[in-house]
């Protein structure tokens, strides 16, 4: 196999509208990491047990091996002549109990010209994209999808769906990539909804850059047919961006989301009754010295309501020994209100190797009101 490099690939933020000349890359990242989880929680309420179970014994804590979504493709381009060009990529989950699973993350084909690229496949919307590009924890413990995601913000008594999140990777996806015009971008997806009625979702984009600034606004919309009992499309929009000044990287988010589980209103443990819909406010820095970079970022979640706030803080530090090998360390801790029960470690972690998925494997729950926090330490490699 020639190894070429393709200069401009459709990424996973479906940000870069040209393909240069290519064959086939092999590509990929594998970041391990030792993780230790401490639920601030070994008891019980109303009858459910919060914590760490682990057969028949119970704790608060636990540690292990997470691979931060390590991952492997391949992906490639073919001349097809006059500035067109086919494109693909197939790419896959690198898991640590060693099940397969080809082509479950973003896997598509498409062309790609001077007016664009469109594919066809799965893929990250367009919406998450822009959230993953103002994360300075992605794939780490405090990584922002721990709450701006929406899947964790309404511990609700029932009433209310469980919704997908808006931080997604769509199956059935058709996507289109404007090319760049003075800096400005324009992403547009739509995921079918497989013969479900009402049930399809889009996820728009809109995104300037401009030397060391970046700002982008998405919009996404999820058709009520998704959720059983549905009266409302859930919804969301996302504004973030940075801005690089020296050896400062500045970042910023913000978002609101509507309807979430495709209803009007939640109800909480307590009786309390809320409209299900959440802000969230994001804010993080990084300084670089030399090979070494110190991050911190500071995310809240406010649902509608009171006593429902969750509030997440990072800190961290990486050691880069080249472009392709990185160390680092991690603390983050998420302080919940008294009706909320987040934590600072789901977004893009991976704890299949012992937690949750073989009989006998932990499984861990954090209650509201708790300030559960965790410690990571690993290394990355890519190629």
């Amino acid at each position: 196999m020639k190894k070429t490099l393709i200069a401009a690939a459709v990424s996973a933020a479906l940000a870069v509208p040209a393909i240069a000349q290519a064959d086939v890359t092999l590509y990929g990242k594998f970041e391990g990491s030792l993780d230790y989880l401490n639920t601030a929680s070994n008891t019980t309420v109303n009858g459910t047990y919060y914590g760490v179970t682990n057969g028949t014994s119970t704790n608060q804590s636990l540690s292990g091996l997470n691979l931060n979504s390590s991952r492997w493709g391949i992906k490639g381009s073919e001349d097809l002549g006059d500035g067109l060009r086919a494109i693909f990529q197939v790419e896959s989950t690198i898991t640590a109990e060693g099940k397969a699973k080809l082509g479950n993350r973003n896997t598509f084909v498409g062309l790609s010209g001077g007016w664009g690229t469109v594919i066809a496949g799965r893929h990250d919307t367009p919406m998450k994209a822009l959230g993953r590009s103002v994360d300075l924890f992605g794939d780490q413990i405090g990584d922002s999808r721990d709450l701006i995601s929406g899947t964790k913000y309404l511990p609700g008594n029932g009433s209310i769906n469980k919704t997908a999140g808006f931080d997604l990777r769509t199956p059935q996806t058709v996507a289109y990539v404007t090319p760049s015009m003075g800096g400005f971008k324009a992403v547009g997806a739509y995921a079918m909804a497989g013969g479900v009625n009402n049930g399809a979702a889009y996820s728009l984009l809109g995104q300037y850059s401009m030397g060391p600034m970046m700002v982008g606004l998405a919009y996404e919309s999820h058709g009520k047919g998704l959720y059983s009992g549905a009266t409302k499309s859930e919804t969301g929009i996302r504004l973030a961006g940075s801005y690089k000044v020296g050896a400062l990287k500045f970042v910023g988010l913000y978002e609101q989301l509507s309807h979430l589980g495709g209803v009007e209103n939640v109800t909480y443990s307590n009786g309390q009754t809320d409209k299900a819909n959440v802000n969230v406010y994001g804010l993080g820095v990084a300084y670089t010295m030399g090979s070494n970079v110190l991050k911190t970022q500071v995310y809240q979640s406010n649902p509608d309501g009171s006593n429902n706030n969750s509030t997440m803080w990072a800190v961290g530090a990486e050691h880069h020994f080249s472009k392709k090998v990185m160390a680092f360390v991690d603390y983050a801790v998420m302080n919940n209100q008294n009706l909320a029960g987040a934590a600072p470690w789901y977004g893009g972690k991976e704890y299949g190797s012992y937690v949750g998925q073989n009989s006998g494997a932990a499984s861990y729950t954090v209650a509201p009101g708790k300030n559960p926090s965790a410690v990571s330490t690993g290394l990355m490699v890519s190629f």
